[in-house]
Order: structure tokens, then C-alpha cells, then sequence
């Protein structure tokens, strides 16, 4: 039997491109979630929190994703911020944002 206190979790591995390593100093990290459903923006909320303002500053846009991130989940471009992922056994997750100047 499975006791209903204990929350079953996932991991969400993370790759970071371009400006954003700078800003958080590495490509790649592990965070554990719980089992179940979230969305992109909610994990791109979740990592503003975790790196704060100048992360924010790429990822989000008057509180919605920039134009300019780029999202990647096990392999699949994702445009749309509110669609809904199901986070199961292991999620890969890719974050870009555009180059800027010239």
C-alpha cells in the first residue's frame, strides 16, 4: 500500500544555451518535482525565483515568456507557455534565449 503522505517526484534535468550560463553560472542542473502536471511557464516562474532578477529579465516579458526563449521539452519545441506537460519518471528540459548585437 502506498502511504498518500509520501509524494511520488520526478526529475527535470535542465540545459541552459547561450546568455542565460552566463547569468546563472552553469548549463546543466537536476531539480526534483512532484509528480503530476505543470506548464512551462510555471517551471521558467520556478527558476526566476531559484535565479532571480537578471534571469528574469530574459525569461519573462510583462509576466509571459519572452518571445525570445527558446524551450525545448524531451526534444519538442514548445511555443505555447500554458500547455500543460505531465511530469513523469524524467523530463529534459533545453532553455535558450537569442543572441543579441551584432
Amino acid at each position: 500500500m502506498i502511504d498518500p503522505e509520501i509524494k511520488e517526484e520526478s526529475k527535470l534535468k535542465l540545459r541552459f544555451f547561450g546568455p542565460i550560463i552566463g547569468i546563472i553560472g552553469k548549463s546543466r542542473e537536476v531539480i526534483t518535482l512532484e509528480r503530476g502536471e505543470t506548464t512551462v511557464k510555471e517551471i521558467i516562474e520556478n527558476l526566476c525565483k531559484r535565479y532571480g532578477e537578471k534571469f528574469e529579465d530574459i525569461a519573462l516579458n510583462n509576466g509571459e515568456l519572452n518571445p525570445g526563449l527558446i524551450v525545448f521539452v524531451n526534444g519538442v519545441h514548445v511555443i505555447d507557455e500554458n500547455r500543460k506537460l505531465s511530469v513523469s519518471d524524467e523530463v529534459q528540459v533545453m532553455i535558450a534565449s537569442q543572441m543579441k548585437g551584432g
